[in-house]
This record gives C-alpha cells, sequence and structure tokens, in this order.
C-alpha cells in the first residue's frame, strides 16, 4: 500500500524490503496443581516490510502519511517515518 501511495503521488521508492520475522513465544498452565506439566504454547510473528522513499518534498510526504494511516488497513498495521536531511 505504502509504494502504491508513493507513486500515485509520484515519489521515487524502492523496496519494499520484507525484513526477518521476529517470533515469540510462552506457555501457559493448562490445568491447576497437580497437572502443571501439560502446558499450552502460543507463539506470535510480527511480520516487517520497509519501503525507501527517496528525493521527496516535506509536504508530499506528509500527504503520503495521510493516506496510509487513513486508508483503514487495520489497527494491527504501523507506520514509522523517520526523515533525512542533507542540510540543503
Amino acid at each position: 500500500m505504502a509504494r502504491h501511495a508513493a507513486l500515485a503521488l509520484l515519489i521515487p521508492v524502492a523496496g519494499p524490503r520484507y525484513l526477518k520475522p521476529t517470533l515469540r513465544r510462552w506457555s501457559a498452565n493448562s490445568s491447576p496443581f497437580v497437572h502443571s506439566s501439560s502446558k499450552q504454547v502460543f507463539e506470535r510473528r510480527t511480520y516487517l516490510s520497509e519501503v525507501d522513499v527517496y528525493d521527496a518534498d516535506d509536504k508530499a510526504v506528509e500527504v503520503m502519511v495521510k493516506i496510509l494511516l487513513a486508508s483503514g488497513r487495520g489497527e494491527h498495521v504501523m507506520l514509522n517515518v523517520q526523515k533525512y536531511s542533507t542540510g540543503e
């Protein structure tokens, strides 16, 4: 979605680059006291991807972020924006 929004605004992008998923496992007792050796194992996988935006105007990036936040892709989607400038 981020790549499509950037290309619609004529912003040059590279990616998406898929990063290694993080895996978190934990267990809980399924029975109390005597049967504590029987446990249920749960796991959560978090998938990450990264899109690099190059040579974009600050206003264009703000519009792209607003489009992505308003797209309604679900409450479990997180967006992280890091801006770098050359000092010009």
